[in-house]
């Protein structure tokens, strides 16, 4: 029997994001109703980790994922883990400073309640705990643009 670990819930956190962000989206759209529209993130725009410019540069919109540093706790047998799970929608820069922040403020609003509303989705049976994580600026070397992403952590232990 395999053991389900932080690669396994990792992944399966990509695809929940990938299978209710378009739907989240249009949601917030309509909700809204203030002209202001959310481009989802390609289902082939999900990159983990490292980032490439020929990744990035294709893309007006993706997902950058993965993890911090894990913080053991513990002895030998009885160590736990501590991780968080990063998932940030990045979105090339556009210069439109209002409508540019609204859309970053729900980017991090889908992500949220994605993973609230999944929260029992994984086999996992640790408690998930779900944070927004401020928009920031991003910079990749090699391309014009620029890029700012908001997001979620989802901090769990193993």
């Amino acid at each position: 029997m395999a053991v389900y670990d932080l690669e396994k819930l990792s992944f399966d956190l990509r695809e929940i994001c990938k299978a209710n962000i378009v739907a989240k989206l249009a949601a917030l759209d309509t909700e809204k109703a203030d002209g202001v529209t959310m481009q989802a993130p390609h289902a082939s725009a999900y990159f983990f980790q490292a980032l490439t410019k020929a990744q990035a540069s294709q893309y007006p919109c993706f997902v950058f994922f993965g993890m911090d540093d894990p913080i053991s706790d513990g002895l030998g047998p009885m160590s736990v883990e501590e991780v968080e799970l990063f998932f940030i929608v990045m979105l090339k820069d556009t210069a439109e400073n209002e409508i540019y922040l609204q859309r970053m403020l729900r980017y991090s609003r889908a992500l949220k309640e994605i993973f609230q509303e999944n929260f029992n989705s994984t086999p996992w049976k640790n408690k998930l705990k779900i944070t927004s994580v401020a928009p920031v600026s991003f910079q990749i070397a090699g391309v014009a643009s620029t890029f700012a992403g908001a997001g979620v952590k989802v901090w769990t232990k193993f």
